[in-house]
């Protein structure tokens, strides 16, 4: 029995952890503005008709950004890396999709709503 490379491992455990968290909040927004779930940026929190679409939009993303790191994941199961690259790569990745997300998002909201 093989075992999985650590980096495959965390970018899929992840990926589908961000889907699934995707998938949860796209069929169960929040119903409120709150503090507490949710994107919550300033910008989705100005008004109840940003915070609906800020919501819709930021789970399309995550479960995107999730379906990435999981299909990532599946090179990654034959690559290795020294274990201090492959956690630096890890951190790496997952910090530069929650941006992505973010980001994402947040151009959506200024194209629909203007600054």
């Amino acid at each position: 029995m093989t075992m999985l490379s650590p980096l495959s491992l965390t970018l899929g455990i992840t990926g589908i952890l961000f889907a699934l968290s995707g998938w949860i909040v796209l069929r169960n927004p929040p119903k409120r503005i709150n503090w507490f779930y949710g994107y919550r940026t300033a910008a989705s929190m100005r008004n109840q008709e940003r915070w609906d679409f800020a919501q819709r939009e930021g789970a399309k993303a995550m479960m995107q950004v999730g379906a990435a790191l999981a299909l990532l994941a599946i090179p990654c199961l034959f690559w290795w890396p020294v274990p201090a690259y492959a956690l630096f790569l890890a951190i790496l990745l997952l910090v530069a999709s929650v941006v992505f997300i973010f980001w994402k998002v947040r151009g959506k909201i200024k194209r629909r709503f203007g600054p």
